[in-house]
This record gives C-alpha cells, structure tokens and sequence, in this order.
C-alpha cells in the first residue's frame, strides 16, 4: 500500500513539470499566428503581443538580431538574458519550419495586386500581403502620413494652375506606379534658381501626394536633404520606392553625393558583405538647386557628362517671371502665395497618392493592355510634340523619353481624378519645361541659342518663290509641319507651342487652324505681310471673320479647353478642293 501511494503522488506531480508557462518562462505573452514569406524567399512570423500584432525577420534574427529584440521590447517584452533569448530564438525556429500562408512586403510599392504602404495594418484581412516596416527607413517612414480631404487637395491644384513648373511636378509625383508596372525608366527633375525665388516651395508642395513630415521645424514636406552619406540615400530610395523621392538643395552635396545620382537611376545600391540583400527601388527624382548639375560637377573637377545631365534634367526659373512661379494668383508678394501653397499642402496630403494608388491597381487588374495603351499613346504623342525641340550639342531622344513618362503618368492622375488640369494644360507645361531645360543646359555649356523672331518662334526658312508668294508658302510649311493640338477630340495629345497657338478645332461644323494674331504675322513675315495675306484667305474663303460694326473683324474669338474660353484667334480654315483651287489661282494671279 504504501508504495502504491508513493507512486499516485508522483503522477500528479507531473502536469505541473510539464505546465506550458515552465516551457515558455520568458516568452510566454508571445502568441505566433503565421509564417509569411518575402520576394526573396525571406521567411517572416507573424506575432502577437497583447493587443499589439506586428512581423518579426528570421532573416534579421540571423544577420542583425539585436534589431527584433529592440522591437520586442517596444511592445513589452524584454529579452536580455542568454536563456530568454535562447528560448525565443528556439520558438521562431520551430515556427519558421511551416508552410507560408501570405506574402511580405518590405518596401512600399506595387505587390501582390496592391499598392502597400508602410502604415498598412497588419492582419486586418484586406490582403494576402501586409507590410514589413525596416528599421533602416523609420525616418522615412513616418512622413507616409495622411490628412485632410479630396476638396482640400484640389484647392492646392488649382492654386498651382497656371505655374508651369508646379503642373510638373505633379505630374512628375505621379510617375512611380507607372514605371514600376510598366518598366519604365523612372525621370529624374532638378529645380534650379537662386535662393529665395520659390524653387524649394515648388518641389515640397508636390511631394504631399505622398505624406509630409510632422515633426516639429521639419522643412522638407514628404522630402529630405542631399546632405547625406551615399548610404543614407539609399536608405532613403529604398523608403520612397514606387512613389517620389525628393531631395532639398543638392548645391550642398559632396562629389560622393553628385555620384549617387547614378545611382538613385539606376535603382540599386551598393552590395555590401554586411547585408543579405542589395537595397532596391524605382520612383522619380525631384531635386533642387542654387546650381545646375553642369556648374557642380564642374566645380568638383568633373568633365560634362550627358549620362548625368539627362538623369537630373535642370529646370530654372520661368523667364521673365521674377521667381519660380508665372502666377501668384493674386496675392501681392511671393511669400504670401508660398505661405498660402504650404498651408494647403500641410494640412491635405498623402491622400492623393493613395487615390492614384488605389485607381491605378484597380485599372491595373481590370485591363492591363488598355491601361499601358493608355500610356502608351500618351508617351508616344507627346515624343511627336517635342520633336522639335532641339539642342545644339545633345541627343535628346533620352530627354524626350523622360518628360514624355512625366506627361504619361500626369495623364493617369487626370483620368484618376487625382490633378483637375485639362490635358492641354498639362502638355504646355511639360513642354514648357523641356524647352526651358535644353536652353538652360546650352547656356550652362556656353552653347548660342537658336534664332528666332520676335514672337520666340523659331523663324520659318525664306521661300524660294517671289516676294508674293512667300507668305502663302510659309504659312503652308507652318501647318504642314504638324504639331497642332488637336481640340476636337476628348483626350487632346499633341501641341507644340508653349503659348496658346497652333491649334486645331472646328466651327460651324468646318476644320479650322488657330493661331494667335503675332504668331500669323510672324509665320507671314511681318505685321505688313499678315494684313496682305488675311485678305487673300478673305478672297478665297479660307479666313473666318465675324462682323464687327460696320467692319469685318479678321481676329475671331474661339474656345481653348484649359487656356482660354474666348481666345482671340486668326481662324484659318481648312481647303476645300473648290478653295484650293481658288488658292492656286490668286497665287499665280499674285505672282505676275
């Protein structure tokens, strides 16, 4: 009996041995709820710490485990001792062994059918992929903040309107989805003026699509500064991948940072034996500068270098304009309309880029084709535009390539109902900018600019035919040459002028060229000539008129989407086969 005693006892001691917090003495308020899995294969377990859910890196736990231990701690569990740490380490291990039920992602960006973000919600069950935030990008990070509403954000739009280089960078803010959906290489812009002109202001204001930095005296919005070390900037791309990357005053940067722009297009840093994977990303370039990329890295003993010049194309300010801005709609100095741009854009960011994030994704699995189509033709258009812009010593079919991505992806933010702009508004911006870097980019080389006449319109070839004809003859070049933005169509493509001519409408059911009353006389040859040459489309019937008193005035007033609803305008209309015959005819009358 009594060893029969001896025996029940020890049997019931044993639950007590074996009791689950015994095993896990230093981790037990740490429930596992998963096993996901990174691009790269990196595994990753999803955990749980009271009401706190967050991932953990078995990859971190290998290469840099003091990492995971500092974030444990954050969430109230503190593993300092060997035995602590041994008995995590060896929970992970058994847990990391089974099958991954959903995907990691580790930077923000395009994944898995979604755009993630680093303020994603982990578990909420919105997706098969929630996000890993890297300790490296934290700074980064915390400026993917949102407030305020649609309304507000397109408040700011429309007090940019009519600021050419504002409208860009929109649009150049909008270029990271697309590139990274479509492998588009992403464009690089740098606003160039001296200090105090606005050039800052006009690159913050645009990087709010994405978020804007809250701290206390922070002046970068969504940005950072140039004076960095090549490392940190890249912890800076990576924490910007699929979205902008904006840098504040690269005149400060040392010749290592004027290097990193390769490095920031090319889209990957440095392999380093301290690191499992090399840091990756793709997103455009805003940057700004006391001085262009010429005059720094000629300052720094570098020779001109097209590769670099062409990935950070130097923008400077409007001519003519004072500052970095043609319209300050209304308020009577620059600070009160940077004072207004900023209040607008602090308190309405980071939910533009989500919007465009979240149309983009939704077109993006509904019809991929038709979407890059979209693109496509957008791009290409505007290549067709921009041919004519030229510089003397460069090849800019890389140029071209790049400002075309920035109109392309503006495009998309129109069509999202992200940017209010009318098409045409935003190809004259674009354009503008691009005719304003390759004449910057001349000067900076000591290249002479191309003549033109007075209106800044490239002069038309002298005809070979006699005194008469030459305004028939160049005014026909003029149209031949193609260009006009076509305003009969809902998605206009393809202008070429920076100002408000060289359109193509209809009225009245008949096809009509317009063109601004100098540009006519300019293509005419002077105001004399164009007098002459109106009454010779007046005979003929090819030059709208309306009356005007008694008279007949020869400047009509037409509808230009984005520009002007009553434009004055010489309409030309388009010959009829009766009217070119007619044409040809007073020609050769003329001529005797």
């Amino acid at each position: 009996m009594l060893k029969r005693k001896t025996f029940s006892k020890t049997r019931q001691s044993l639950p007590t041995q074996h009791a689950p917090k015994a095993m896990h003495q230093h981790t037990s308020t740490i429930e596992f709820l998963g096993v996901g899995k990174s691009g790269n294969g990196d595994r990753f377990i999803k955990r749980r710490i009271g009401e706190d859910v967050a991932l953990i890196s078995v990859a971190k736990l290998f290469a840099q485990p003091n990492d995971e231990f500092v974030r444990l701690q954050r969430a109230g569990v503190t593993l300092l001792l060997p035995d602590a740490r041994r008995e995590f380490t060896k929970r992970v291990q058994d847990e990391a062994g089974k099958e991954p039920t959903f995907q990691v992602a580790t930077q923000p960006g395009l994944l898995g059918g979604r755009f993630h973000f680093p303020d994603d919600a982990v578990s909420k069950g919105v997706s098969c992929v929630e996000f890993y935030p890297d300790e490296r990008h934290a700074d980064v990070y915390r400026k993917f903040h949102r407030a305020g509403t649609r309304q507000g954000w397109m408040n700011l739009c429309a007090l940019s309107r009519g600021n050419s280089r504002l409208v860009l960078g929109y649009a150049l803010a909008s270029c990271g989805p697309i590139c990274a959906a479509f492998g588009l290489e992403p464009p690089g812009v740098q606003f160039v003026a001296l200090p105090g002109s606005g050039k800052s202001t006009a690159a913050k204001i645009p990087s709010a699509m994405w978020g804007w930095d809250l701290t206390p005296g922070a002046l970068h919005g969504f940005g950072s500064s140039w004076q960095a070390k090549p490392a940190a900037l890249e912890n800076i791309a990576a924490a910007c991948n699929h979205t902008l990357l904006f840098l504040d005053e690269m005149s400060q940067a040392s010749a290592k940072g004027v290097e990193s722009i390769m490095m920031i297009a090319q889209g990957q840093g440095t392999a380093r034996y301290t690191e499992l994977h090399r840091q990756t990303w793709c997103e455009p370039l805003l940057s700004t500068s006391n001085k262009s990329v010429v005059a720094i890295m000629r300052a720094l003993g570098f020779g001109f270098d097209a590769a670099y010049v062409d990935r950070l194309m130097d923008i400077p300010s409007p001519t003519g304009s004072g500052c970095f801005f043609e319209d300050l709609h209304g308020f009577p100095d620059l600070a009160g309309y940077e004072a207004r741009l900023r209040e607008l854009a602090e308190n309405n960011h980071g939910w533009a880029g989500r919007m465009l994030a979240a149309g983009f994704t939704r077109a993006l699995r509904s019809d991929r084709d038709q979407l890059k189509g979209f693109v496509v033709a957008r791009r290409d258009g505007y290549k067709r535009a921009a041919a004519n812009i030229a510089a003397r010593k460069r090849d800019l079919v890389r140029v071209h390539g790049r400002f075309a991505t920035i109109y392309a992806a503006g495009c998309v933010a129109i069509r999202f109902g992200i940017l209010p702009f009318t098409g045409a508004e935003l190809l004259a911006a674009v354009l503008k900018c691009e005719r304003a870097h390759v004449a910057f980019i001349d000067q900076e080389l000591g290249i002479a600019a191309a003549p033109s006449n007075a209106s800044g319109v490239v002069a038309a070839p002298a005809a070979t035919t006699g005194p008469a004809q030459q305004p028939f003859d160049q005014l026909k070049r003029f149209i031949n040459a193609g260009g006009f933005l076509d305003l009969r169509g809902d998605d206009p493509i393809l202008p070429l002028a920076e100002e408000p001519i060289g359109y193509i409408g209809e009225h009245d059911r008949r096809k009509e060229y317009w063109l601004t009353n100098r540009q006519f006389e300019a293509v005419a040859g002077g105001k004399r000539e164009g007098q002459q040459l109106k009454a010779q489309l007046v005979k003929v019937g090819l030059l709208s008129t309306e009356q005007r008193g008694a008279g007949l005035g020869l400047v009509v007033k037409r509808p230009v989407p984005g520009v002007d609803n009553r434009a004055r305008v010489v309409a030309i209309r388009a010959a009829r086969q009766k009217q070119a015959k007619a044409l040809q005819a007073e020609r050769q009358s003329a001529s005797r």
